[in-house]
């Protein structure tokens, strides 16, 4: 074979220009489309302002944070732990639920306040001074538990929540 017959002459470019009708539809489809996307999403904005997301009740949401730590702290050796989180999970619970703060203080105070503070009438303080006893001599006095004791102080703590939660 000849190297002269290997290579050819360029052909001439193909037109691929549309026609101007077509491109005037092209336009408007264009600009049809961008107008319908923008209304789209601006109605899917109003519908997101109408539609909150589902709040969480108070007493699901400290459930759900005892059944954490208790998946969390339930081994041998995490007795500390478990305490601390479980009496602060009732803390919090009682400090966002009956607006008041008793973060800094000792367990006393704390069940003085909550004794003598009439949005708690009625509640089981028994109950709590109970709970939060064992969970001192544990933090504090590094009393060890059983794995009995740790489920029997996770049920009363939620026995507290559930029963406070009826009053909200």
């Amino acid at each position: 074979m000849n190297n002269e017959a290997q290579i050819r002459d360029i052909h001439a470019p193909i037109d691929l220009s549309l026609s101007t009708e077509i491109q005037i539809l092209l336009y408007i489809g264009g600009i049809f489309l961008l107008i319908s996307s923008g209304g789209a999403f601006y109605f899917w904005l109003q519908w997101r302002k109408k539609t909150p997301p589902q709040a969480h009740s108070a007493q699901h949401r400290a459930l759900k944070e005892l059944e954490a730590t208790a998946h969390m702290f339930m081994e041998p050796g995490k007795d500390r732990q478990f305490c601390a989180t479980l009496s602060g999970i009732i803390r919090a619970f009682i400090e966002n639920n009956f607006d008041t703060s008793m973060k800094e203080m000792t367990t006393e105070e704390f069940l003085e306040r909550f004794s003598k503070n009439p949005k708690f009438k009625g509640h089981p303080s028994h109950l709590l001074s109970t709970f939060l006893t064992i969970c001192d001599l544990v933090k504090f006095a590094h009393q060890s538990l059983e794995d009995r004791e740790k489920r029997e102080l996770l049920e009363k703590a939620r026995t507290f929540i559930i029963t406070m939660s009826k009053s909200l």
